[in-house]
């Protein structure tokens, strides 16, 4: 695997780990875990609004009548 391809996994795993907290809170995370604007918190940092994303639609899905 590339240095790329690891980075933007472990970005992603970060995400996906830390996933239930504001975005204010995420960020702050992501940049101290990694350094800001690097690929890893570039990574996590979108994971983290998709994931967002999905809850959103799902909660939408699962409240329509």
């Amino acid at each position: 695997m590339g240095k790329v391809k690891a980075a933007a996994l472990e970005g992603q795993e970060f995400a996906q780990e830390n996933y239930n907290i504001s975005r204010n809170e995420f960020c702050a995370l992501a940049f101290d875990a990694f350094k800001p604007m690097s690929l890893e918190a570039r990574a996590a940092v979108e994971e983290y609004d998709i994931i967002q994303n999905d809850l959103k639609e799902y909660e939408r899905y699962y409240n329509a009548d």
